[in-house]
């Protein structure tokens, strides 16, 4: 049995970027800066939170299976990373939670806008009325509608009409079901007025994907970072988007880390964060 151990602010090994100093006497001088350095950062339990971004049942779920002669395997086409995703879903991310709530830290759990999905849990709904109407949108440009021709291009639109087939059984991955009373956000307008209310400043992002959702998305590090949170990730709990040249070394995913330690927050290590926070759990022996 765990209990939530006394400290009210956890020191938590990080890495951040130092972008200094660029010797212009070298051939190239970016070679050298310090890069990413590690560090010991105040992480205070109760303005924290471990945000559970967009981790869906993608390939877990037998109405989307993952494979080749899948149903919707064109989705698996256009979206290459899901079968990464699938591992830290199963492997990686029930631990990461289950430690955190432990210690005493609140979950965040991150749906999509305009889905039915999360609807079914009472504290979304609640969430979302306390919250109050979203604020109007700026208008923007006067054109085309050249986005879906773009988009159709990008993901071709054979592998579109597997998405759109797929995207009735979007759904919390089975492994990270939000648990009664944990907090459920779909804007960024909503977890603003949750972490205002709560008191919570701290950002700690996981799940999918670190470069696209997790950047750009609502309730994403962009948004969220512009309003004054610290955005961070943990390293092995994520996942990015790559494209033809980096997939192979997933290449992309090392500069989305970068980029993180650079404009929004801190990448954790996944054992550090693990370890660290274990220090916390007191356990007693079962009766």
């Amino acid at each position: 049995m765990a209990k939530i151990g006394l400290g009210d602010v956890i020191d938590m090994p990080v890495n951040y970027n130092r972008q200094y100093h660029a010797d212009i006497t070298k051939e190239v001088p970016g070679e050298s800066y310090y890069g990413l350095t590690r560090a010991m950062e105040p992480f205070p339990k109760k303005q924290t939170a471990l945000c559970v971004m967009h981790v869906w049942n993608t390939g877990l779920d037998p109405n989307i299976p993952w494979g080749a002669d899948s149903p919707v395997a064109g989705w698996w086409r256009a979206v290459e990373y899901v079968g990464r995703a699938m591992s830290i879903t199963q492997n990686v991310l029930p631990g990461v939670m289950d430690t955190t709530r432990a210690v005493g830290i609140p979950l965040i759990h991150i749906a999509t806008p305009n889905h039915s999905y999360p609807e079914r849990f009472p504290q979304y709904s609640a969430l979302r009325e306390e919250a109050g109407a979203e604020p109007p949108k700026q208008e923007g440009a006067v054109g085309p509608n050249w986005r879906e021709w773009y988009g159709s291009q990008m993901w071709s639109s054979e592998n579109a009409k597997d998405i759109r087939k797929g995207a009735p059984h979007l759904d919390f991955a089975e492994d990270v079901v939000p648990k009664e009373g944990e907090h459920i956000a779909c804007t960024s307008h909503e977890l603003n007025h949750l972490c205002r209310r709560e008191g919570i400043w701290n950002l700690v992002y996981v799940g999918f994907a670190l470069n696209w959702c997790l950047w750009f998305s609502p309730c994403g590090m962009v948004d969220m970072n512009r309003l004054g949170y610290r955005c961070s990730t943990i390293r092995g709990a994520t996942t990015a988007v790559e494209f033809r040249d980096t997939a192979r070394d997933q290449k992309a995913l090392e500069y989305a880390y970068w980029h993180t330690a650079t404009m929004f927050g801190y990448v954790i290590d996944l054992d550090d964060y693990m370890s660290t926070l274990s220090q916390f759990v007191v356990r007693w022996p079962d009766r």
